[in-house]
């Protein structure tokens, strides 16, 4: 009994902070550091919505810790744990778990990403969607931010 007591006394810390709360490179986004963190970055960020108890996105964790390990520099991955922080994904029309959204050169318009969910095809939609920030700035797009 006293082990079972502790497995679910793990399980419930492990979900209350979250899959990244002490990862070097995936960065935990919460509706107080969202806006200063990513809508007011001139950098490309690529942000999972989640939930701890969601199977999916237990799946995905250590493939987005690795796209973000690997993007290091070159783009931002972040995390909201939507299932705690429901007013960020209410407002980024999340209705199912794991979502990814990539806020790129308009901030106020991310787009949906329904691509792979291994580390190779986060890093290569990454790139993919760097390189279309950089074109928009080249054409002289304005950004916009919500």
């Amino acid at each position: 009994m006293k082990c079972f007591v502790s497995v679910l006394l793990l399980i419930g810390v492990s979900c209350s902070h979250g899959f990244y709360s002490n990862d070097e490179y995936v960065v935990e986004l919460t509706p107080s550091n969202f806006e200063s963190e990513v809508i007011n970055s001139k950098e490309l960020w690529m942000i999972e919505f989640y939930a701890p108890w969601c199977g999916h996105c237990q799946s995905l964790t250590p493939e987005w810790k690795k796209a973000a390990e690997e993007l290091a520099g070159i783009a931002n991955i972040g995390a909201v744990n939507a299932d705690m922080h429901k007013s960020l994904g209410s407002k980024y029309g999340v209705q199912g778990f794991p979502t990814i959204k990539i806020f790129g050169f308009d901030k106020s318009n991310p787009e949906p990403y329904n691509g792979g969910r291994t580390s190779d095809a986060i890093t290569d939609a990454a790139m993919k969607a760097v390189k279309q920030m950089v074109q928009d700035r080249k054409s002289g797009k304005k950004s916009v931010s919500v």
